[in-house]
């Protein structure tokens, strides 16, 4: 069975071609939740091999392919709070994973340097809890002196 990792690897390696649209939603959908923070945490380490189409253009500029598939990645925060928010609109998930996952991967995919990283936004988001926790216990010895 496959996990993350190797979802993450299908889509920011040359095997993105070929992989068909279902197979690249399919590796969203192993854990939609995971996959798209790793594509966010890995995707400024693959390298793409060809030129890209952005908006009907060949673009083969490093720094233009990571910019669209930071564009991608911000957008489809958008729609993963609508998912998330308050009507729940699950109906939006293959959205979600084309923004997230598919549509950033198809920018940057190629060569993939290095080991494909665990989203850091746990151990940060954990720091930044740990902090609110201990911030709140001072003060509130503070004030009780």
């Amino acid at each position: 069975e496959e996990g993350p990792f190797d979802a993450v690897s299908k889509l920011l390696t040359g095997q993105y071609d070929r992989l068909s649209m279902a197979d690249k939603l399919d590796a969203y959908f192993i854990d939609s939740s995971l996959v798209p923070l790793m594509i966010h945490e890995n995707y400024f380490r693959s390298r793409p091999t060809s030129a890209r189409s952005i908006q009907g253009k060949p673009v083969s500029d490093h720094l233009k392919l990571m910019a669209a598939a930071a564009d991608s990645l911000s957008l489809s925060e958008k729609v993963e709070s609508l998912i998330r928010g308050s009507n729940q609109e699950w109906s939006l998930a293959p959205l979600h994973g084309y923004m997230s996952c598919v549509l950033p991967s198809y920018y940057v995919h190629g060569a993939l340097s290095g080991q494909i990283m665990f989203p850091s936004w746990f151990g940060n988001n954990s720091k930044a809890t740990k902090s609110n926790r201990l911030l709140k216990e001072i003060s509130n010895h503070t004030f009780l002196a």
